[in-house]
C-alpha cells in the first residue's frame, strides 16, 4: 500500500480481522454475500474450481470470486488465477477479495485483467452500509 492510499485508510475494520483462516473467511463471505444482494451462491467442487471459491450472481449478472486469507499484502498470482478462471466458470465480473490489502503492482495488474479488488478497507465499507 502506497502513502497516500494509506492516509485515507487509518479505520481498523474489526469484524473481518476476528477470521483466523481461509475456512473462516470464505464462511464470513458466504454469509455476506446475500445481504449485498447475490443470489445463485456457489462454492464450486475443488477440483473445478479453477482459482474460484464462490460463484454468484447478482442483477443477473455472474460473478467469480476469489477469496484469499492473507492479512498483510495481496499480489498478482491471485488476480492472474482469477482471471484464467472467468471463462471456465461462464462468469462476467471476477473479484479477488482478501483480509489484508493489494500490493500496488496487484492494482495496476487488476486494471489491465479487469479483475475488481476488494480489500479490508472495501468489506468495511460495504459492512457499513449494510449495517452489519
Amino acid at each position: 500500500m502506497n502513502f497516500i492510499a494509506s492516509l485515507f485508510k487509518t479505520k481498523t475494520p474489526e469484524k473481518v480481522l476476528e477470521v483466523r483462516n481461509q475456512k473462516e473467511f470464505v464462511n464470513y463471505f458466504l454469509n455476506l454475500l446475500p445481504l449485498l444482494g447475490y443470489d445463485s451462491i456457489q462454492v464450486p467442487e475443488t477440483k473445478y474450481a479453477h482459482g474460484v471459491n464462490v460463484v454468484a450472481k447478482k442483477d443477473g449478472m455472474r460473478c467469480a470470486f476469489k477469496i484469499v486469507f492473507n492479512p498483510k499484502e495481496v499480489g498478482t498470482e491471485a488476480i492472474s488465477e482469477l482471471a484464467a478462471a472467468l471463462v471456465f466458470h461462464k462468469a462476467k465480473i471476477g473479484i479477488v477479495v482478501t483480509n489484508g490489502v493489494f500490493t500496488e503492482k496487484a492494482e495496476q495488474y487488476s486494471n489491465i485483467k479487469r479483475i475488481n479488488l476488494w480489500d479490508v478497507y472495501h468489506l468495511d465499507k460495504l459492512e457499513s452500509k449494510i449495517n452489519l
